[in-house]
């Protein structure tokens, strides 16, 4: 009874944090000959609780060592183990346990827990679906189960084990966050405005919350939430960037600062291995291997953008290989078939495991490894962070750092990354003499007769603002209504939305004193006849914080002057790269109000206008902007730069 007594009490002090006491409560029991092996069990617990790992994992392996059969002091030993992030010794200390007590639910979730964090993702949901067999009530184990289907991008999965977790127990704000996540990558937008605004009921300052909530919103032309959730969301984004994902960001705010804190915070919890796949050895190619990686080689913004550069590359310097994220294309995409003879390889990799790919660019010995997905849609950045290759850098998918020491380099020009603010970048800048943004001089553009066939009124000034609607806030919002205000008869052209968010931004024109009938929403149109129907359009007004990129380039191609204000992100300053590219900076303002001034006076004065327009029709064809071969001589020489 005594020594039964003594246990029970130091368990409770253990459990309480009373470490302290536990050491008095044990004495005797540990200085008895032996000593009572609970008692052992419980100090060594009280160890790892108290930081004191390594003496701890002694304690556990020379109980498991006098024990074989002693499946605790195995759970114990993995548990130390991970705390010291020896993921694949805690794994066999797992494994022991769970041969030795198979119907023990708790040992499978642990071993669960240890693959998943090695990234053995599909060994870890037969571990967590092992341990629900044995007990199907474990909230701990659903969650578990539900986070590896996140890492695994089995959105819709993870939202319904996340669901069954929740069912079973209440759960923390970043969960509801979490399975929000899962169900707006799903496109199920209702549900995850839903799990937003379960999570932010119970912690307000959740940013990551925020931001995804403020998204959805901006997407459904909702604004109603902005006034109470964006002021200090920068602020909170540098205080508590946990699960807040960069791209969120920077369609809301412009902080370099915030965006470096949430891109660093991306990689946390990610499997990266203490040596990378690349050991430091040095290739003897005779020509550079360049391996561009992508989840967007199809019909989609950065292929469009890039195809042309592809196909300039200097094969007898550089060997070109595409490492194909993405799914399959269309059978009749032709830009997939264009892409597939611009690259000498091309490897499709979507069905393959990140690490296996790391492993297959590492066998190919690629010398520079481009990621251009980045943190943006199907990206895998585990992939980069095995470390296949001897130098990895960013370019052109992601407009920011990518927050990591296995990104050595970000493609990028002095406009768009100023040395002022390289600071807020993780990479070095590789710098580019002109805009980082290149451009295909062979994309056709269309003819499209005249407005009505642009689906435009014949009369009536047209402003142009063809950016997602993500990018559009209340804020620029305002300075479009006071520019239509004060161009009467004026008209403002948008890019196709869904009935509902095209009511609401109708709607919010008319509170701000605007016909809701002046706002035009385009309709989807092939890339040629979208290029070609520009011409209609007399003047493109950029958004901020996050610029128009692909659409600044393709306005100015299709014959479209483009009114900018640059911010200080990378984000915000590539319309501002491309007209200083094309030796137009009378297009950039220096602040809001120089920019609504700017786009009334040229509507009230059409020579000025047209004075532009005849500048631009030239300078598209006699600047570098769009001179895709001159664009790959200079991604060459950074190339060339990076690898000696």
């Amino acid at each position: 009874g005594h020594v039964a007594t003594r246990l029970d009490l130091a368990d409770a002090l253990q459990q309480a944090g009373a470490w302290t006491r536990v050491r008095d409560v044990l004495a005797p029991l540990l200085g008895s000959r032996p000593p009572v092996r609970q008692a052992r069990l419980i100090l060594a617990r009280t160890l790892t609780d108290e930081g004191r790992t390594e003496e701890a994992l002694a304690e556990f392996r020379a109980l498991a060592a006098d024990d074989p059969a002693d499946w605790t002091a195995l759970i114990g030993e993995g548990n130390v183990l991970s705390l010291l992030v020896r993921h694949e010794e805690a794994l066999a200390a797992f494994s022991r346990a769970a041969a030795l007590v198979p119907g023990n639910a708790a040992v499978h979730n642990n071993r669960g827990n240890a693959l998943s964090v090695l990234g053995r993702y599909d060994e870890a949901l037969a571990a967590f679906d092992r341990s629900l067999a044995c007990d199907s009530a474990q909230a701990d184990t659903y969650l578990n189960r539900g986070m590896t289907l996140v890492a695994l991008d089995r959105h819709a999965e993870a939202a319904e084990t996340l669901a069954a977790a929740m069912a079973l127990a209440p759960m923390p704000p970043e969960v509801h966050f979490i399975r929000g996540w899962m169900l707006y990558l799903a496109n199920r937008r209702a549900e995850s405005v839903a799990e937003m605004r379960t999570a932010l009921a119970a912690d307000p300052d959740l940013a990551a919350a925020r931001a995804l909530l403020l998204n959805l919103q901006r997407e459904a032309g909702d604004w109603r939430d902005e006034p109470a959730l964006l002021p200090d969301l920068a602020r909170l984004a540098l205080e508590r960037p946990r699960h807040l994902h960069p791209l969120n960001l920077m369609r809301l705010v412009d902080s370099p600062e915030a965006v470096l804190v949430a891109a660093r915070e991306s990689w946390s919890g990610l499997p990266v291995p203490a040596r990378g796949l690349w050991a430091g050895e040095r290739y003897d190619h005779p020509r550079i291997r360049i391996g561009y990686l992508s989840a967007d080689f199809r019909d989609h913004a950065v292929s469009q953008l890039a195809v042309g550069l592809f196909e300039h590359h200097d094969r007898a310097r550089f060997e070109v290989f595409a490492i194909a994220l993405g799914p399959e294309p269309q059978a009749d995409d032709p830009m997939a078939a264009r892409l597939r003879r611009a690259f000498e390889h091309f490897i499709p990799v979507a069905a393959i495991p990140d690490v296996a790919v790391a492993r297959r660019i590492r066998a190919l010995e690629i010398d520079v490894l481009v990621d251009l997905t980045g943190v943006t849609g199907d990206g895998r950045p585990i992939v980069v962070a095995q470390r296949p290759a001897p130098v990895q850098a960013s370019y052109l998918g992601f407009p920011g750092t990518m927050g990591t020491d296995a990104i050595d380099y970000i493609i990028a020009d002095g406009v768009v990354i100023p040395e002022a603010e390289r600071v807020h970048f993780a990479e070095c800048v590789a710098s580019l003499p002109d805009c980082y943004l290149p451009a295909d001089d062979k994309r056709p553009v269309g003819l499209v007769p005249g407005r009505a066939a642009a689906g435009l009124p014949e009369q009536g000034f047209v402003f142009a603002a063809f950016n997602g609607r993500q990018k559009i806030g209340p804020a620029i919002f305002d300075s479009w209504m006071r520019i239509l205000s004060a161009v009467p008869g004026s008209l403002l052209w948008l890019a196709a939305a869904p009935p509902d968010a095209a009511a609401k931004l109708r709607r919010e024109a008319e509170a701000r004193g605007i016909a809701g009938e002046r706002l035009v929403f385009a309709t989807h149109a092939p890339m040629p006849l979208h290029l070609g129907r520009q011409r209609w359009a007399d003047l493109f007004l950029d958004t901020l914080p996050y610029n128009a990129h692909t659409t600044a380039s393709d306005a100015l191609w299709g014959g479209l002057p483009v009114l900018t204000t640059p911010g200080r992100g990378m984000h915000a300053r590539c319309a501002a790269s491309l007209l200083t590219t094309l030796g137009m900076p009378e297009l950039i303002a220096p602040d809001i109000a120089t920019f609504e001034a700017t786009a009334i006076a040229l509507a009230r004065d059409p020579a000025r206008l047209a004075a532009l327009r005849d500048k631009l029709a030239v300078q598209r064809r006699a600047s570098p902007a769009f001179d895709t071969e001159r664009q790959c001589r200079h991604l060459e020489d950074a190339f060339v730069a990076m690898h000696t």
